[in-house]
């Protein structure tokens, strides 16, 4: 392969959630050369498209079969841990719900000390990344390259539960992304006409016929290269049972999801010393919060009810509400909520419980919650209960 075809301006690492957009976003300058690396394929299977088989994307050959260690506080339990490999990462695997989080959330990084990161900083950018259908307004936006939707017409189970809430106490809210965080509200979706809009639906497809933008899925990064002063000038690709290389004149971009950047640069040496020699690995830059601080958040199975009559099939993707709530025993509705609920029409399970082929469940990592939610979930089902 010629020369000049191995040489860019920027090497994005990964296409999902971030790689898609700052490889379309950057693409935008003529004058520069950028190169999008993605480990997976291209989306060709169907189910990835369709919002009701994203329960069954995972474990298959879109996800990259990640795997917990066995955990503490889940009884020593190992729990999948799906990530996409696919041009478009994990969100072509994921449940499509369109979640910007709390103000709050935002301006805690600010106050670490990540100047620009705050709410307001980042809130033009969310209003012109969507095409949402509460937009235009100051919070939402209406001319960008995501589709935003909500069910027009929501399950009989999402429409009763809802109502539960309402009548435990919890005033509904328009929307997630809407300001206010406390109360039920049917689910914003990244659903376009009826299918999936990954990341990459919506910025690398209408960038596809840029000259300067070269999209290389199949190609997984064997090494980070270094050149003079530590600086990463390039990648060691490895694709088809060969190896390539790819030299970048001004940035090599890591957007590979909080698991596969931060194992790039440990892979590299850039990490907490000790422990990276402890494993061997030679250290080139002593950085002791790589591979540090990780939260998830825990997806727990709740309650689960036999229907008395035939329940209708979902007409998006399964689970189409979330109800946000406050510290238990009340709290300012403003902050942050504590906990948020699904309402789920397909099957919920633990892994620990066999299930017929037939059932078809969402398999979760159900995890033993801390006393406070233990008691949240106590305190909603004696609330629901009185309110049937």
């Amino acid at each position: 392969m010629a020369l000049a075809q191995n040489w860019f301006d920027f090497i994005v690492i990964g296409s999902g959630a971030a790689g898609s957009v700052l490889a379309a976003r950057l693409s935008e300058s003529a004058d520069l050369k950028i190169a999008l690396v993605e480990a997976g394929g291209r989306a060709s299977d169907p189910a990835i498209a369709d919002p009701l088989q994203w329960p069954y994307l995972q474990g298959s050959a879109v996800d990259w079969g990640y795997r917990t260690v066995p955990q503490v506080h889940t009884a020593g339990r190992v729990h999948d841990w799906p990530r996409g490999r696919v041009i478009g990462g994990s969100t072509a695997i994921n449940a499509m719900a369109h979640v910007r989080g709390h103000a709050s959330d935002f301006d805690a990084w600010t106050e670490a000390g990540c100047d620009g990161w705050g709410y307001r900083d980042l809130l033009p950018y969310f209003i012109r990344s969507e095409s949402s259908t509460f937009g235009p307004s100051a919070l939402d936006g209406d001319q960008g390259p995501l589709s935003l939707i909500q069910p027009d017409d929501p399950h009989p189970i999402t429409r009763s539960y809802m109502a539960a809430g309402e009548a435990a106490g919890f005033a509904p809210i328009p929307e997630h992304n809407g300001g206010r965080m406390v109360g039920p509200t049917v689910n914003t979706l990244t659903i376009r006409e009826g299918r999936r809009q990954t990341a990459a639906d919506a910025y690398l497809t209408p960038a596809s016929g840029r000259p300067n933008l070269t999209v290389l899925p199949g190609h997984r990064v064997a090494a980070l290269e270094f050149g003079a002063g530590n600086r990463c000038r390039g990648v060691t690709l490895a694709h088809d049972g060969g190896m390539r290389e790819l030299h970048a004149e001004r940035g090599v971009i890591l957007s590979a999801g909080a698991i596969g950047s931060t194992c790039l640069l440990l892979q590299s040496g850039i990490g907490p010393a000790q422990e990276l020699r402890h494993i061997g690995l030679a250290v080139r830059h002593d950085l002791p919060g790589v591979g540090r601080n990780l939260h998830d958040h825990l997806l727990a199975g709740g309650n689960v009810y036999r229907a008395r009559r035939p329940v209708p099939p979902s007409r998006y993707q399964h689970s189409e509400s979330l109800m946000y709530l406050p510290r238990l025993g009340g709290g300012d509705h403003a902050k942050a909520p504590e906990l948020v609920l699904a309402a789920v029409v397909l099957p919920v399970v633990t892994e620990c419980f066999s299930c017929p082929p037939w059932a078809r469940p969402i398999r979760l990592c159900m995890a033993s919650p801390i006393p406070e939610a233990v008691a949240r979930y106590a305190w909603l089902r004696r609330t629901l209960a009185r309110h049937p």
